[in-house]
């Protein structure tokens, strides 16, 4: 996916503070309940919880995530154990390919439709791939989600690399644990192959420094 549509990281995150304080808008309680939820026990099953959230519920001020003119990541909590946060993306944009090495994420679209593909790894992803040592991959899926789409459960060699393209203007929660740091960094990729026989090779962060 070109970089290019992205507006860079800091612009968006600049923009979100500016949106809180002129919308003041605040998680609402059920991402209160479900951040309780994590901090009682990060390894919870929490599918079905996240599946019976609604985008109504969340009350984003969808006319000021337009106007920002780009992707959106609005973190609503963050510790070592998780993450959650809710992304905005503007039609035509997306997240390139990258990895969530050693971790299980939760990913639920609720709003528009989107081009969703993921990559299985044959080996484990915790030792990323290096130049002239690609990682060996199959594809785990390539679908067109449309919202309100059930959760995918992304694991560790399991759809764990995965790119995403907004058809029409999105909204999706992330539940991540654990969470990114400086010893699980994110990697970006570039697919060469067929589907049944892939190598993805390690490149560097998009010109955004964009993270999921």
């Amino acid at each position: 996916i070109n970089a290019e549509y992205m507006g860079t990281l800091s612009e968006c995150l600049f923009f979100f503070a500016m949106l809180r304080n002129d919308w003041n808008w605040e998680p609402p309680p059920i991402l209160h309940d479900l951040v309780r939820l994590l901090e009682a026990n990060p390894a919870a099953p929490l599918a079905a919880y996240v599946d019976a959230i609604s985008l109504e519920e969340l009350h984003l001020p969808l006319p000021a995530l337009r106007r920002s003119g780009c992707i959106v990541d609005i973190l609503v909590a963050q510790t070592p154990d998780f993450t959650v946060a809710l992304w905005f993306l503007p039609p035509g944009m997306g997240l390139p390919l990258h990895d969530h090495p050693g971790m299980h994420v939760l990913f639920r679209l609720l709003y528009g439709d989107l081009n969703y593909r993921s990559y299985s790894t044959c080996s484990s992803i915790s030792s990323p791939a290096t130049a002239g040592h690609p990682i060996n991959a199959r594809t785990a899926v390539d679908e067109v989600l449309a919202a309100p789409a059930a959760s995918l459960h992304i694991a560790p060699g399991t759809g764990d690399i995965h790119t995403l393209h907004a058809k029409t203007e999105c909204v999706f929660l992330d539940v991540m644990t654990p969470s990114y740091g400086p010893e699980r960094p994110c990697s970006y990729y570039r697919a060469t192959g067929s589907s049944d026989c892939l190598q993805l090779h390690r490149v560097p962060a998009c010109k955004a420094d964009c993270v999921t």
